[in-house]
């Protein structure tokens, strides 16, 4: 795995961003104006502090930031997270 090779004992942080993608074209599907004024496609992205991408959506221009910022991310048993799961106590933290 990726991640493994670069730093085996980090703690994966997932990031989730917005961005406008200004267009210059008419007819194309979805475009529409965000809250600057930009004719533009939206995107919403989740990525790690590596930087590797792990989700992607291409949204209409006027979408606002948040909707959609849904991903689910999957672990199986052999990573041993449900061990640790049941010591944590404040997700605070």
């Amino acid at each position: 795995m990726s991640r493994n090779q670069i730093n085996s004992a980090s703690v994966m942080t997932m990031d989730m961003d917005s961005t406008s993608h200004v267009q210059h074209g008419e007819k194309m599907k979805g475009l529409d104006y965000d809250y600057k004024g930009n004719w533009c496609l939206s995107s919403l992205s989740c990525s790690d502090e590596f930087g590797f991408s792990h989700a992607m959506e291409l949204r209409s221009g006027n979408t606002f930031s948040s909707v959609g910022a849904k991903f689910t991310i999957t672990a199986h048993s052999k990573m041993g997270w449900e061990q640790k799961a049941k010591s944590l106590v404040d997700w605070a933290e």
